[in-house]
């Protein structure tokens, strides 16, 4: 498979996607810790998630070379579960 300039780019934008995400999620859990707030730590879990997914569709099909549309149906259920975790850390109790 050749690479052209355009995946460079996209896999730039997912490393970085997943480093400012899993960051959001390290400052989540320090916060969690010091106000033992079970919102806040549905929130660092959802942005983990969706962070990982970013990566993990990349190593589905680039390492591991499932095909795309499997790929991103499990990086789509991924997002979905870190949606529906970031919900629960907002929805009022």
């Amino acid at each position: 498979m050749a690479h052209t300039p355009l995946h460079a780019i996209l896999m730039i934008f997912k490393t970085v996607s997943f480093l400012i995400g899993m960051y959001i999620a390290l400052l989540s859990y320090r916060s969690y810790v010091k106000k033992s707030d079970a919102s806040i730590l549905y929130l660092g879990a959802g942005f983990a998630v969706i962070s990982f997914g970013v990566i993990i569709e990349g190593i589905l099909y680039e390492v591991l070379l499932l095909d795309l549309t499997t790929a991103h149906t499990i990086q789509s259920i991924m997002f979905t579960i870190g949606m529906i975790l970031i919900y629960l850390s907002l929805r009022a109790r």
